[in-house]
């Protein structure tokens, strides 16, 4: 694998043996996933750096030991002035999107002195396929509170469910999408709109409809209560009303899922839309 250019590094031996990272910098953040580490082990002055007693571990795992990659990874040593050595270590496969990538380098004196570590950690680039847009208006009003108390309860504890780690944002997208993913999206479809890209947005972090469906049986006492307050609110036809109850009731996990996405989402299109 070709050597990337990297930019020179003013060493100041004064401050004793010392890591230098180079790229990524410590702290720095969107960094491309196939980035190589580079960094340089400086003496000080008047000793240089034992090549022999340089360690790396990335996230938990050997990198670099004894003179040779480990686990994968390859790369590197050149001699650089001033007696630095210079490391530049390509990971097997790139990082993960978005992970907080931790980097720990132990070295030592070639001649005397105890070995020392230094850490440092960088924010690799979100995944470029994966949404992370600005909520449009109707997923706006998807975060704001219900009415009605039992649809407010089944609204909120639905959000949280639906995403793994949570956020708000982007639990909102995967509902309003979820609200048209079965057959009762083409009824959805008659009261609200969803746009192309909307529709066909990936949300990465969304889980499984099984999953969802087994921590949403924990709250499976608010759907009836909700669904009649529904009814007797009055601005859905009856025949909506009847199709919601038979989904929401179905053996199937994801028209179950599906179905209790539409009905917090017409709701919402009624009850925070209407009312603007």
């Amino acid at each position: 694998m070709p050597m990337r250019s990297e930019p020179p590094v003013e060493i100041d031996a004064a401050q004793g043996p010392q890591v230098v990272p180079i790229a990524p910098r410590p702290a720095q953040g969107n960094v491309a996933p196939d980035t190589p580490l580079v960094f340089e082990l400086v003496g000080d002055g008047a000793q240089a750096i034992a090549p022999e007693a340089t360690s790396v571990v990335v996230n938990g795992e050997p990198a670099w030991q004894r003179q040779a990659a480990l686990n994968g990874w390859s790369g590197a040593v050149q001699s650089r002035s001033e007696g630095a050595l210079r490391y530049s270590l390509f990971p097997p496969e790139g990082f993960a999107y978005g992970d907080i990538a931790s980097v720990e380098v132990t070295f030592a004196l070639a001649q005397s002195g105890p070995p020392q570590t230094a850490t440092y950690s960088f924010e690799v680039e979100p995944n470029p396929v994966c949404w992370n847009g600005p909520p449009s208006a109707f997923e706006q009003n998807l975060l704001e509170p219900l009415p009605i108390y039992a649809l407010e309860q089944l609204r909120t504890r639905f959000l949280h469910t639906v995403m793994s780690p949570h956020d708000p944002r982007k639990a909102a997208r995967r509902v309003f999408q979820m609200a048209f993913e079965t057959e009762i999206g083409v009824s959805a479809a008659k009261l609200i709109t969803i746009l192309p890209e909307e529709k066909s947005a990936v949300v990465c972090e969304a889980r499984r409809y099984l999953d969802v469906d087994t921590d949403m049986r924990t709250f499976s006492f608010l759907i009836d209560p909700a669904v009649d307050a529904v009814e007797r609110a009055g601005f859905l036809p009856l025949s909506y009303v009847n199709l919601l109850r038979a989904h929401l009731a179905t053996p199937y996990p994801r028209y179950r899922v599906c179905a209790l996405a539409a009905l917090l989402c017409v709701s919402v299109a009624y009850l925070i839309e209407d009312q603007r």
